[in-house]
């Protein structure tokens, strides 16, 4: 009786699976509709998401160990190389060096295009350089610029001053705008036409971008002991980071 009575008790326990999918199909319209709010939303996301990109460089820190001539006098011990190959990581990780760096190749200027609700960042791929002879590390603005054909560009949407003012320029002149002057170059070779889409320019805070770029930026010893460094960054700039 009692073993009776326990399988019962398990049969009552155990799962139908016919019971669960008859209910699922009674209420199909609701999962239905959960799946299509859920899926919009995702795709939402990440149709609005900017491209992630990532470099990395290996690095060799010169130490006398891996050094032909010191390493042929003396063999220097490890804690000594641990030191050497640490103050190195810190001094690729310096906020002073990453300023220089910012500066030297221009990453405090942003030239982006919309697609869709992605703004894609062209980094060296702009048709454009532009160039605001007075802008001070500290300062931050942007506007678009749109080809209107020729050498001809129209300069709108500026983030300070009139926002609706459109001040037509000729290419590698400089034009008074709300933020001083500014002069847009072609970056194509000579004699070809510049691209019919709007393009985004901010310029960023130096040391914004130098917080910015440190932050993202990772150094592992690729050997334990060794020289050997691999340095990697991610970023991404085209949604106004």
């Amino acid at each position: 009786m009692k073993t009776t009575h326990y399988n019962q008790l398990q049969k009552d326990k155990s799962i139908n699976v016919l019971d669960v999918l008859a209910h699922l199909l009674y209420h199909w319209k609701w999962f239905a509709l959960s799946i299509l709010v859920f899926g919009s939303y995702y795709y939402y996301q990440y149709a609005k998401s900017p491209f992630i990109y990532r470099s990395a460089e290996t690095i060799i820190i010169k130490t006398p160990m891996n050094t032909p001539r010191t390493a042929r006098i003396s063999r220097t011990n490890e804690a000594y190389n641990s030191i050497s190959v640490a103050s190195e990581i810190l001094q690729l990780k310096s906020k002073e060096l990453m300023r220089q760096t910012v500066t030297r190749i221009g990453a405090e200027m942003s030239y982006s295009v919309a697609a869709g609700l992605r703004r894609n960042e062209l980094y060296t791929a702009s048709p454009i350089k532009v160039s605001v002879p007075h802008k001070k590390p500290e300062d931050s603005f942007s506007f678009t610029v749109t080809p209107v054909g020729g050498t001809e560009v129209l300069l709108s949407n500026w983030s300070h001053g009139e926002a609706t003012l459109e001040v037509k320029a000729t290419l590698g002149k400089p034009v008074n705008t709300p933020l001083g002057q500014v002069t847009v170059q072609s970056a194509l070779t000579p004699g070809k036409a510049l691209p019919e889409q709007e393009i985004k320019v901010e310029k960023f805070a130096l040391e914004r971008m130098v917080n910015y770029f440190i932050s993202t930026i990772t150094i592992t010893q690729m050997e334990e002991d060794a020289s050997l460094l691999q340095e990697g960054i991610f970023f991404h700039l085209g949604n106004g980071n």
